[in-house]
């Protein structure tokens, strides 16, 4: 096999095989594959000699060793010799890892070539898992808006019924049958059916149809209803579309983060409330309480609403 474009072997000897792109044979990491190169060398000097087959090897390893014979076409006097050691085949972009791979034969590149290699190949694989992740925020949005749907719909299904006590009681039936289903707690099924009727009610319809279209998660949508509270009925559908549209932007890149986007939710509340936030609170101190609910077995809930 002739070693064609290369200096004499006392000049190579004198300069550093990185300035060719070479491994130094005998390095460690040389000597590691010297064996695979001539496996290599058996290949094409098998093939060249007529003793195997092409069609015997994989497409990969004859893409490698004889590039020619796996395009169909003639040898070319510039292919003559051993291309394992043709810079231009040691190209990582003209010579895949799989081709490399497929051989047995690490590829003699610079390590800082290697390096680079890897960085790039961890930094796509990172934005595909970063991908992947944006793409369960929204799958989950919708889902969390099919949930709601439905668990307001069986507190209708009670509310329906021609007993006047099971309709009173229409959320906490539905909050227990929900428990029971979902191994929760009696307190952690009706706060999830109250946030529910909340959503499903027509004057914030905007948040639940950013929802469905995953555009919204479910805790910027409770961010959005907690804002809406001291809204007036009468203009909480527009302040619900105003909210969407802060808290779900078209633009992704928009989008505020969850503490940034309380304090503007807040700030637009105070737009379309009727009375300021001094008179507001004055009158919320008013509906201080402590409540304690029992829960069976000697237990109990203590809530307190306090400033």
């Amino acid at each position: 096999m002739s070693l064609d474009g290369l200096p004499p072997d006392d000049e190579l000897l004198t300069k550093e095989y990185e300035e060719y792109g070479f491994v130094d044979p005998l390095s460690h990491e040389g000597r590691a594959f010297l064996p695979v190169i001539d496996d290599y060398l058996a290949l094409v000097e098998g093939l060249e000699a007529g003793e195997i087959e092409p069609d015997s090897l994989a497409p990969a390893v004859l893409a490698l060793v004889a590039p020619h014979l796996s395009e169909g076409r003639p040898l070319e006097a510039a292919e003559t010799g051993s291309t394992l050691l043709d810079p231009a085949v040691l190209d990582p972009w003209t010579v895949s890892a799989g081709e490399w791979e497929a051989l047995g034969i690490p590829a003699p590149r610079h390590d800082d070539d290697l390096a680079g290699a890897a960085r790039a190949l961890r930094l796509e694989h990172a934005a595909e898992i970063v991908r992947a992740i944006e793409e369960t925020e929204v799958d989950q949005a919708r889902l969390d808006a099919q949930r709601a749907r439905l668990m307001a719909e069986l507190v209708q299904i009670h509310e329906r019924s021609g007993d006047l006590q099971r309709r009173l009681e229409a959320p906490a039936l539905a909050a227990s049958e929900i428990a029971a289903a979902l191994r929760v707690s009696q307190r952690t099924a009706r706060a999830r059916v109250e946030e529910a009727r909340a959503l499903a009610d027509p004057a914030v319809a905007p948040v639940l149809a950013a929802m469905r279209a995953g555009r919204l998660t479910r805790q910027r949508a409770a961010a959005v209803l907690d804002a809406a509270i001291p809204v007036p009925s009468a203009r909480l559908e527009d302040f619900a579309a105003a909210a969407t549209a802060i808290a779900a932007p078209e633009d992704p890149d928009r989008r505020p983060t969850l503490p940034a986007l309380g304090q503007r939710l807040k700030r637009l509340a105070e737009d379309y409330c009727e009375e300021p936030l001094a008179a507001r609170r004055a009158k919320a101190v008013t509906d201080r309480r402590v409540q304690v609910t029992p829960v069976g077995d000697g237990m109990c809930y203590l809530t307190a609403l306090l400033p």
